[in-house]
């Protein structure tokens, strides 16, 4: 008997609800008592006549029949709560006992939400000594077993009450996606993943076969050693090129046998073979089909599409499905129309040779001359890639993948794509809580979590449901098979029971969720992904407790291959070992041996504990500080830039006392005779994309034989060592519902190097009222970058053919010049401009809490009136999303449609007030074309002014080139830098002093950047020469106005990119210390130098603060508290 029993719950059933939740009605059932499965007979009956029915409807082409699928659940009945279960036809039903048959009812009123029927309903009816189930089909007759099964363990012993249940799911996609193109998983943990999330009702798993490291994040010059993987082996020798390592693939053999197996659990796997991105094992194989970037295959080239046919040609008779998935997407948007006729070929192709249909992720293909076909199934997961509305609306079928609620990368975050970071583990809160509205549970028709009235209606024809998907970016080694089971442990039943509830179903009563997963988690029969011993209860032991497992040598000698007989255990564990001398420990997952490994401590290596896993990556212990590792935002990882630790394999010597601790958030944990030694873990690329980190790795414990040195061996549940820094004996993934995920330690401040000269209490060790917050820091967000990709006219993105690895930003007509170098020509325009990540690398290099991050120039204003607005709602949606993904650390000044009328302008204003996390707007001096003084934005004023929004005013054009005299080319960016950009603002401010816009509006703010130009050391002439000029005089409008020096200090902020102490006295005499404002102006006057972590420019500015201001109250307003007082940045 192998169920696993929680003594805290225990006589607390009737707290407890299954997953997906289900609606009982007492009282009508025809029959009445209650159901014992103890005293019931061991034999399950089966309807004859409904035996050898198998469903049409679904996706599988190897539909079970309802005997195979009562044959699952007469083992999964045997497995969790013992005696030996048959199954028997019959043809009329005796009076007791389980029976499972043809649903009596009318099928057709149990339909998907879109009002189709659907054969994966069910009645479900507990009567006096009886269950009856009946199904529509034989899956839905199977999930009518899920059902039961969950509540007998939910009755725990008790006999079940009688009632009814009738019920059907609001969506046929309920899935989950594993990348298997970068990391290998073994044809049986397929299989247990399978079996698992079946228990849940699940009825998809989409697997991504084939992928590597995206190399629009860098590595393309070393593009052939980037990790690259195809995981399926193909038959045909021509084919096998793109394998590169046979040993971590699938045969035609294996793969069938996992999706049959899926099959009888009611689950059809969708492969998914990338292309014509993602693809460096085709580009590896056959390099001239490469573009620039390696791993997009060049379309163009007449070998690329028959390559991938041949491919799929191989695959098709392999994949018993109706639906399989192509990949394409993030291929380069310049390159639409092709993209689009591929992929529309390859719909052609696959349904014409197959009959099955495709899937594609959705991607921006801004054509004007393509549109992908309709028979084509688009799988969106981010907008600025597809809108589901309009796809909707458009007649597609389509997927919700949404990456705010669905993506999940292991260990690292997966960069640049936004809003990042994607969590480690399924982030369930989102899912609860969709929107970040509390008590708002998301369904498969939520998609847009920023712009909440932009869903599909409920039971849209088009929406096929839903998939979470695991990503494994940072390679093969970052973690083992089990940890990407972790990764998704609590959120696959969670989003099963909410795509199969949606919208009109029974919502998850969030007050028991927490104690409901851990038991039924526990408990998914058909598989032991937890590595649990059969007889084990998934809770901390107490203290007088006897360990899980305790093995003591019988003499002093070395062991030789000692049968422990455990196999493995899973976290959280804590396992204790004595030890004479070097030893091993085998399981079949791990490995746990003393070993020499290389070292540059030693020439001739370190010996020292290494954990090995079934897939050949050895991990030796680490030495690492027991503080590091617990930065709240990345749990488990330290930052290669911010570590206290050396990171040295850890000598070991005997006799030895070892500790491991282990949990799936911190990892395993190391102590030898009662001191901290490290941990397990592994350095990979990808954590904020451009800053190495080493990553936690949670090893299971390997119990199955011991040799060597080994004296003892005992194993206790959960983290009970003094100095443990576990999951307390929380279950084996962390629930993120309700809480965060917690060390018990208290985690000390990041060790950051010391910034330049600052006093001692603005240090980063200050109380937690202190912040450093950048108020002046850009970014193009990706809608921004795809739409000035798609112009040819200025201002434009482009890759030039001199230079086709950078992409170039041209604003200005006059940088628009054929006869120019693209490198001479505008700007470069890296991933510092759009991946959020490396924002927030900066900012903790740079010690900067929180960022309110601005559109940089040249904004919307050469739209056409048209579309601006559509534009800025885009554009704003998407920065206030990428926010959304750091909450607390990001804020945003919103960009405006300023080419547009001023009706849409105004309601742009009054829109972004509904934004979460806008704090004003950013605009250019040119207002509608004329300057800020023109009258025409009257209304605009007053729609901001009432708003009670920061105007962020920044410079564009600067000053003609001719002021700049002949020889400007040979100073470079200098003068027009230094001076024009100061000059511009300083001219525009006082255009609207002149204009009396402050006259008119009394109470608008306005920050300025660069500390205002020149205006605060000017303000002073500007005054006089106001006061002397006879026209002014003449036309009333010298005394009958605010003074500028009242406008500096009561509308007017300044921002402190001045890098010197002698502009900032001039700021602070304009306007006060109380009105001026940190900032950095990244990405902006980066270092020249490489491999430069820290920018010259931001540390003048801190030299600058910590001279000016010797009033630490001052220096610290400046830092961030003003920032945080006048932008309301506590809220």
């Amino acid at each position: 008997m192998r169920l696993r029993c929680f003594p805290a719950l225990l006589g607390a059933a009737a707290a407890l609800q299954p997953l997906p939740p289900v609606q009982w009605s007492q009282g009508n059932s025809p029959t009445s008592g209650a159901f014992s499965l103890q005293d019931a007979p061991k034999t399950i009956y089966l309807q004859r006549s409904f035996a050898n029915v198998s469903d049409t409807e679904g996706l599988t082409l190897i539909p079970p029949t309802a005997y195979e699928f009562a044959q699952t659940f007469s083992k999964d009945l045997s497995q969790l709560f013992g005696a030996n279960w048959t199954v028997q036809q019959v043809d009329s039903f005796p009076g007791s006992g389980i029976f499972l048959g043809k649903f009596k009812g009318d099928a057709s009123q149990l339909t998907y939400e879109n009002g189709v029927p659907t054969e994966e309903g069910y009645e479900l009816e507990v009567g006096n000594g009886s269950v009856f189930i009946r199904g529509t089909g034989s899956r839905g007759l199977f999930w009518g077993t899920r059902t039961l099964l969950q509540e007998l363990l939910i009755a725990n012993g008790a006999s079940l009450q009688s009632g009814r249940v009738v019920e059907a799911p609001a969506y046929a996609t309920r899935g989950y996606m594993l990348d298997a193109g970068r990391k290998w998983y073994s044809a049986d943990f397929l299989k247990d993943l399978c079996t698992y999330a079946s228990f849940f009702k699940m009825s998809e798993f989409h697997y991504h076969s084939s992928d590597n490291y995206p190399l629009n994040r860098g590595h393309n010059e070393t593009w052939y050693e980037v990790f690259s993987h195809f995981s399926l082996y193909p038959e045909n020798p021509e084919l096998q090129g793109i394998v590169q390592r046979p040993n971590e693939t699938l045969s035609r053999a294996e793969f069938e046998d996992f999706q049959k197996h899926c099959a009888q659990r009611g689950v059809t796997v969708i492969p998914e073979i990338e292309a014509p991105g993602h693809c460096l094992s085709i580009t590896k194989w056959k390099p001239e089909l490469a573009l620039a970037k390696k791993d997009l295959l060049n379309l163009s080239h007449p070998e690329a599409i028959p390559t991938v046919k041949a491919i799929w040609s191989e695959f098709l008779p392999w994949f018993q499905t109706k639906e399989v998935h192509i990949g394409a997407d993030e291929y380069d948007a310049t390159l639409a129309d092709v993209y689009i006729s591929f992929v529309n070929e390859m719909s052609d192709y696959v349904n014409s040779t197959s009959g099955k249909r495709v899937r594609i992720w959705g991607t921006n293909e801004p054509s004007e001359n393509y549109t992908i076909s309709k028979d084509v199934i688009i799988q969106h997961w981010q907008y600025g890639q597809s809108e589901p509305v309009q796809l909707q609306d458009d007649g597609y079928q389509l997927i919700n993948s949404e990456d705010w609620w669905a993506y999940m990368s292991l260990k690292n975050d997966h960069m640049p794509i936004l809003p990042a970071p994607y969590p480690q583990f399924l982030n369930n809160t989102r899912t609860l809580n969709f929107a970040n509205v509390e008590g708002w549970q998301w369904d498969p028709s939520l998609f847009n979590p920023v712009n909440t009235t932009e869903q599909l209606e409920t039971g849209a024809s088009g929406n096929k449901g839903a998939i979470l998907a695991a990503w494994s970016d940072s390679g093969p080694d970052a973690t083992t098979q089990l940890e990407g089971y972790y990764a998704m442990r609590n959120g696959i039943p969670l989003v099963a029971a909410r795509a199969w509830s949606g919208s009109r179903g029974v919502n998850v009563s969030t007050s028991d969720f927490d104690s409901s997963l851990e038991m039924l988690t526990a408990n998914a029969p058909g598989q032991n992904l937890d590595r649990r011993f059969s007889t084990s209860a998934q809770y901390k032991p107490a203290e007088n407790e006897a360990p899980l497992f305790s093995w003591k040598s019988s003499g002093g000698y070395n062991a030789s291959n000692v049968s422990l007989g455990k196999g493995s255990y899973g976290p959280p564990y804590t396992l204790s070992i004595a030890a004479s001398g070097p030893f091993t420990l085998l399981g079949p997952d791990t490995s746990l041996s003393v070993s020499t490994v290389p070292s540059n401590t030693s020439a001739n290596g370190t010996s020292t504990l290494v954990f090995s896993t079934a897939d050949g990556f050895p991990y030796p212990l680490r030495s690492t500080s027991e503080s590091d590792g617990h930065d709240p935002g990345h749990s488990g990882r330290i930052w290669w830039n911010l570590t206290s630790s050396t990171h040295h394999p850890v000598p070991i010597t005997f006799p030895a006392n070892i500790r491991i601790e282990t949990d799936v958030v911190n990892g395993s944990r190391v102590w030898v005779d009662d001191e901290f030694k490290g941990r397990y873990e592994v350095f990979v690329f990808g954590g904020r994309n451009t800053i190495f980190s080493w990553s936690q790795m949670a090893l299971v414990a390997p119990l199955q034989t011991a040799s060597g040195g080994v004296e003892s061996v005992v194993l206790e549940a959960g983290i009970v060592g003094s100095r443990g820094n576990g999951s307390n004996g929380a279950s084996p993934a962390p629930h993120i519902h309700h809480q965060t995920i917690h060390c018990p330690l208290t985690s000390p401040p990041l060790p950051l190097r010391d910034l330049p000269d600052l006093p001692d209490s603005l240090s980063l060790q200050a109380p937690a009222k202190m912040a450093i917050v950048d108020i002046h820091t850009h970014i193009y967000p990706p809608s921004y970058v795809d739409l000035l990709r798609t112009r040819r006219t200025v201002p434009y993105v482009r890759n030039f053919d001199d230079a086709p690895d950078s992409s170039r930003l041209i604003i200005l007509p006059g940088e628009d010049d054929p006869s120019t170098p693209s490198t001479s020509r505008g700007r470069p325009i890296g991933p510092e401009y759009y991946d959020i990540a490396q924002k927030i690398a900066f900012m903790d290099t740079h010690k900067i809490d929180k960022s309110v991050i601005s559109l940089a120039n040249p904004w919307l204003d050469f739209l056409p009136a048209d579309e601006a607005g559509d534009a800025a709602r885009k554009i704003n949606d998407d920065v206030d999303r990428i926010c959304a993904g750091y909450p607390g650390r990001l804020y945003a000044f919103g960009t405006l449609p300023l080419s547009a009328d001023t009706g849409t302008i105004v309601k742009e204003v009054e829109r972004l007030g509904t934004l979460k996390y806008m704090r004003g707007v950013i605009m250019g001096t040119s207002g509608l074309g004329d300057g800020l003084d023109d009258p025409r934005l009257d209304p605009v004023w007053a729609a901001i002014e009432k708003a009670g929004q920061m105007i962020f005013l920044h410079p564009h054009y600067g000053l003609p080139k001719e002021v700049y005299g002949p020889r400007a080319d040979e100073y470079g960016h200098v003068l027009p830098l230094a001076l024009g950009f100061p000059l511009e603002t300083t001219i525009a401010v006082s255009r609207m002093l002149l204009s009396g816009v402050w006259d008119r509006f009394t109470k608008l703010n306005v920050l300025l950047a660069h500390s205002g130009g020149t205006l605060p050391f000017l303000a002073g002439r500007i005054e006089s020469c106001i006061l002397h000029d006879g026209h002014l005089k003449s036309k009333g409008t010298r005394d009958n106005r605010r003074s500028v020096w009242d406008i500096l200090k009561t509308n007017i902020y300044l921002d402190a990119v001045i890098y010197s102490e002698v502009g900032l006295g001039a700021a602070v005499a304009a306007s006060g210390a109380d009105r001026l404002l940190f900032g950095t102006d990244h990405p902006f006057f980066p270092p020249l130098e490489e491999d430069v972590e820290e920018w010259h420019s931001v540390n003048a500015n801190y030299a600058a603060i910590a001279k000016a201001f010797t009033n630490d109250d001052q220096a610290k307003g400046v830092l961030g508290n003003n920032a945080v007082r006048i932008l309301r940045l506590d809220e």
